[in-house]
């Protein structure tokens, strides 16, 4: 009996965190297609994370507490001053937590809209996890841009320092809407949400690439000019 020759076609394995990093950026159709079918994603969110407590802990104190006290009106009175002295210390001490929390609210909350829009509302045959994967890998061009924005914060100290498009416009009013405005546009956060608009329609082959784009954009655009709106300066 002639016996058969084994098969030498094998899976390919599935990319580790460092690949699709890099992934993200130069091959982000290539990636979705790969989490379609394996949503993985504890390891992309704790690349967020980590990457957010290090920004963190290598903002001085005293650029955290002038922020805040920036805040302040001029005719700010001494218990105000105080309890905003108070409230800096705290945001230092627990700010670890604040940013963890934060991180896991955001991406669910993203995911769980995601689900909802594309799943319920459009009958798209997508999970929460799917979507949940593709926000964490999304996310992570916001996390490398936190890297790249930390020196620019430290050189100038100014948390808002930020590679925005209010850059083009340096002559605007700080405290104005359209200052706000502009400097809530960050070319990172743009990137993610175009990214994360190709990561829904490839695990969502009935959605198109520039309604999924659009949305999420248009939905970006419009948070930060409520932001800017409430609270100009600080989108």
């Amino acid at each position: 009996m002639i016996e058969e020759p084994a098969s030498d076609t094998k899976q390919a394995p599935f990319p580790n965190i460092l690949v699709r990093f890099i992934r993200v950026f130069i091959a982000p159709a290539a990636l979705f297609d790969d989490l379609r079918n394996r949503p993985v994603w504890i390891d992309a969110l704790l690349v967020t994370i980590v990457v957010g407590l290090v920004v963190q802990f290598m903002i001085p104190a005293e650029l955290l507490r002038d922020a805040m006290m920036s805040s302040l009106a001029a005719d700010a009175s001494p218990e105000q001053v105080e309890a905003t002295e108070k409230m800096a210390e705290i945001t230092r001490s627990f700010g670890w937590i604040m940013t963890i929390a934060w991180t896991l609210f955001l991406f669910t909350f993203l995911a769980g809209l995601l689900k909802l829009v594309y799943g319920a509302l459009l009958g798209g045959a997508v999970t929460f996890k799917q979507m949940f994967s593709a926000t964490a890998h999304a996310q992570l061009i916001n996390t490398a841009g936190a890297l790249i924005t930390l020196p620019l914060i430290r050189a100038t100290g100014d948390l808002r320092s930020t590679l925005s498009f209010h850059l083009l416009a340096p002559d605007l009013e700080r405290d104005s809407w359209l200052f706000g405005f502009l400097q809530g546009l960050s070319l990172f956060g743009l990137w993610t949400m175009v990214v994360l608009g190709i990561g829904v329609s490839r695990i969502s082959p009935k959605v198109s690439t520039t309604s999924a784009i659009t949305f999420l954009v248009g939905m970006y655009i419009l948070v930060k000019a409520v932001f800017a709106a409430i609270s100009p300066g600080s989108a």
